[in-house]
């Protein structure tokens, strides 16, 4: 199976379609007397090559698969044989145990001289084309030649990687173990060029999600040619498969090529169809010298005449519907090329396209155009808690919307949740008609099965030709950077200006830091640091708690607090991480304390909507609290009023879980989110901790006044303590006390400081 480049001479090779001309003949031949077979009485074992992907590999639950395992299924329905699959990790392997008789078949094998002495081969019916690959970027390699003086990524022992040398020689080689390694050097720029099968590095871009590539020269446009090999001492079974072979019909070859093969060429040509008639003619001979013997010669001559008209027919009818065959796989490609599978819409080649043109028309005076970047927001929450199959759903329908709100033809899917559309002539006031019209659009409620109705909306960055950008590359930047803009001041839509693209260059370095800092996490290093903020309860008698608040001295270099990064740490997909080691510093702290003797009643430990949404949440609790001898009763979870909005009977029902366990619930934030005094009733939580937008102007608005009390009488009739946020002044203090807040949380009773700090000074109550 990995032979070299070109087919050795073997055993008589008929083209395809040949069987139906030699049928001829078949008719005039008395039938043979059955015979009985092996393989009748027992499965016929076949040998996968597991190494050996789109042909045939081994998945990781450890089930054969690709081109090969799938062309056995309908050549088990017409051969009549049972195939038993057996895989190998290894070609050596696989040829070891074919020699020794361990398996009958081998499903894909060079027919080579050296083997003919073991194996019987039938016709092939895999055919591979050794290409070299650059990226497609890369438009200085078009030939072997331009190959010379280039970093070229060369599989060590490699068959191709010998050819390729031997035709350029003075290439400069960079060895990796595996085809998939060599890929991805060419991907990132660690290589120029690799050599290999084609339909292998298309499979391993298209597994490891690497950059656009492109086919820059053949080295053997039909190399090593794949067939089926039968062990040599079953003559009749190679024949008994190479019959069902040719009974697989074009339609299912074209099915299974459109699934596995997707790059693979496919077609016939007319020099095919010369050697073919050719072939039809020699046989044809044959028929003509047996018949000269027989009797009644002149009738059997017309006879036959008509029988080759009937095959001549019969053959350009099949050259006629392969190349309707043809013409519309190549249509069905083209459109694939360019437009996304799941929603219909363009693609990044499409934008790209539609993009050159609007350029091209605003240089020749056709004026400028706009350009609207739209993100989904939400939508990786719901597609991580939810499943990838809701999140494909939600983006069909998305498709359908921006079709009936944008000339479906200006509009592209630029990856995962982000969209764009190309207004042609679109000025600002055109540009925002047309995002107004796509958030309508969007506010609707989305159905998805078993999940009733969801809300998705959107955030849109609007860029202006000229005026923002004369070149695709910017004008993406600054709609990619007004929509980040629109996502923070959750205005729905932006228009590009300076400011913006400054505050996007800030969030992209922070990004880049946040990902930095997990990397540490992950390595056993912590960037990061935990402070304790004390919450006095104002009932005499009971001990202060303390809230374990996240501090990051490096954002905090580039003026960033916790406010900016936790949130961007939510929408990158990074808090998972960082939540777990604030789970484990803040329980470790909470256990070192109690064996210390410090006094204090409970830890406050913040819990993000991801957390809320892990189903292993409350085992790694558990597990944490046991390997500190922590006890649950020690524990705050402190969870967001609009954490809880998400989805709120699967959140309800885990807290009360963690209820249950022991740990105190305390709702973050109150009057922040969604919820209502009179939801209260229905949210599982002993705490209401109430934000500090309330607790600022006190006791001097007497609208706040009013709202603070109302949450104190509410809450207190539904048996929870209430904590007052944001606590800096003793007017504050004092009117908090007399409202009948139970505890009370700010700078007037401590600001946060490092464990240390407290041990040495412990929080005590005022007044």
């Amino acid at each position: 199976m990995r032979g070299g480049a070109v087919r050795p001479p073997g055993r008589p090779r008929r083209p395809g379609g040949l069987l139906r001309a030699l049928g001829l003949a078949a008719l005039l031949l008395p039938p043979a007397a059955p015979l009985a077979a092996p393989w009748d009485a027992r499965p016929v074992r076949v040998a996968i090559d597991g190494d050996f992907p789109p042909y045939s590999f081994v998945d990781e639950a450890g089930r054969p698969r690709g081109y090969a395992v799938d062309y056995f299924r309908p050549l088990a329905r017409r051969s009549g044989l049972r195939f038993t699959l057996v895989p190998y990790r290894n070609w050596d392997g696989l040829y070891r145990a074919a020699l020794a008789r361990e398996v009958d078949v081998v499903a894909t094998m060079v027919d080579r001289p050296e083997r003919r002495a073991h194996f019987l081969f039938t016709r092939p019916y895999i055919f591979k084309a050794l290409v070299v690959v650059v990226r497609r970027d890369d438009r200085a390699i078009r030939h072997l030649e331009d190959l010379g003086g280039r970093r070229v990524a060369l599989v060590r022992g490699y068959n191709a990687s010998r050819l390729l040398l031997e035709q350029s020689p003075d290439l400069v080689p960079l060895y990796v173990p595996r085809l998939s390694d060599a890929v991805r050097a060419v991907a990132t720029g660690a290589a120029e060029a690799t050599v290999g099968f084609r339909a292998a590095i298309a499979w391993y871009r298209a597994r490891d999600r690497l950059g656009d590539l492109r086919v820059a020269a053949y080295l053997d446009p039909n190399a090593s040619n794949e067939s089926i090999a039968v062990r040599a001492d079953w003559p009749g079974l190679v024949d008994h498969i190479q019959r069902a072979m040719d009974t697989i019909s074009v339609e299912e070859e074209i099915e299974l090529r459109r699934h596995w093969l997707t790059l693979e060429p496919f077609g016939l040509t007319w020099s095919g169809l010369r050697r073919l008639a050719a072939t039809v003619a020699a046989v044809l001979a044959v028929l003509l010298l047996w018949t000269a013997h027989a009797a009644h010669q002149n009738r059997a001559l017309r006879r036959e005449r008509a029988r080759l008209a009937a095959a001549v027919g019969e053959l350009e009818r099949l050259r006629a519907g392969l190349e309707r065959e043809v013409a519309e796989r190549t249509r069905r490609l083209e459109h694939l090329s360019t437009h996304d599978e799941l929603t219909g819409l363009g693609n990044r080649r499409h934008l790209q396209r539609i993009l050159t043109e609007a350029l091209a028309r605003a240089r020749e005076g056709g004026g400028g155009f706009a350009l609207l970047y739209l993100d989904l927001d939400r939508f990786k929450y719901i597609n991580d808690t939810l499943g990838h199959g809701v999140g494909d759903t939600l983006l069909r329908q998305v498709g359908e919307r921006l079709r009936a709100a944008v000339p479906a033809e200006q509009v592209a899917r630029f990856g995962g949740d982000e969209f764009t559309a190309v207004l042609p002539g679109a000025g600002a006031a055109e540009a925002v008609a047309a995002a107004e019209r796509i958030l309508r659009a969007l506010a609707e409620p989305f159905e998805a099965e078993g999940y009733g109705r969801l809300a998705l909306r959107g955030s849109i960055g609007i860029a202006l030709h000229p005026v923002h950008g004369e070149d695709a590359e910017v004008l993406l930047q600054r709609a990619d950077a007004a929509m980040y803009e629109a996502k923070r001041a959750h205005r729905g839509y932006a228009l590009s200006d300076e400011r913006i693209v400054g505050e996007t260059s800030r969030t992209a370095t922070l990004e880049q830091m946040l990902l930095g800092a997990v990397r540490e996490l992950e390595a056993g290093r912590s960037p990061f640091l935990l402070h304790y903020q004390p919450v006095i309860h104002l009932a005499p008698g009971r001990l202060p708690s303390y809230e374990a608040l996240l501090r990051w001295p490096a954002a905090a270099e580039l003026g960033a607090g916790p406010g900016e990064f936790i949130p961007l740490a939510e929408e990158t997909g990074l808090i998972g991480p960082i939540g777990r080691w604030v789970i484990e510093q803040a329980v470790g702290q909470g256990a070192a304390w109690r064996r210390a003797g410090f006094p204090f009643e409970r830890i406050g430990i913040n819990l993000s909507a991801v957390q809320l949404a892990d189903a292993e949440l409350e085992h790694r609790l558990a597990e944490t609290l046991a390997r500190h001898g922590c006890e649950a009763r020690c524990i705050t979870l402190e969870v967001t009023e609009t954490a809880l909005v998400h989805h709120p009977e699967e959140t309800a029902e885990r807290i009360r879980t963690l209820g249950a366990r022991g740990y105190r619930i305390a709702i973050d934030d109150f009057g922040t989110g969604y919820s209502s005094l009179v939801q209260l009733r229905t949210l599982p939580a002993q705490v209401i901790k109430i934000d500090r937008a309330f607790i600022a102007n006190l006791p001097a608005s007497e609208v706040d006044a009013a709202i603070v009390r109302a949450t104190v009488q509410v809450a207190h009739t539904l048996g929870a303590e209430v904590v007052a946020e944001g606590v800096e002044t003793e007017a504050q203090y004092a009117f908090l006390r007399e409202a009948g807040c139970d505890a009370v949380q700010g700078w007037y009773t401590g600001r946060p400081q490092p464990p240390e700090a407290w041990q040495a000074s412990p929080a005590v109550a005022r007044g």
